[in-house]
């Protein structure tokens, strides 16, 4: 799962343990990581305090249809950088 995510190991550690509040991009790059669906990860958003995902965004809309099709966080930044949009980067902390 950590892998997955392509966050830091010792990093998802301290966001389960809740040492850190990790920003939207790492959420979903950690809903990658955890094959959420699509709803599993706007629930996330939502529980957490940042904006749901939304379908007129087109960033969003390109990681909700990356979702939905079990794409992995690989898939979604080509996706997003195709589209000329910011990619999932969970640089490692």
């Amino acid at each position: 799962m950590i892998r997955r995510s392509l966050l830091g190991r010792a990093y998802v550690y301290k966001i389960f343990s809740g040492e850190k509040i990790p920003s939207r991009d790492k959420l979903l790059a950690l809903a990658f990581g955890l094959d959420l669906s699509d709803e599993e990860a706007r629930k996330m958003l939502k529980l957490l305090g940042n904006k749901e995902l939304y379908a007129r965004d087109e960033r969003d809309a390109l990681i909700l249809f990356a979702l939905q099709r079990n794409k992995s966080i690989f898939e979604v930044n080509e996706l997003l950088y195709e589209h000329g949009h910011a990619i999932l980067n969970p640089a490692k902390e």
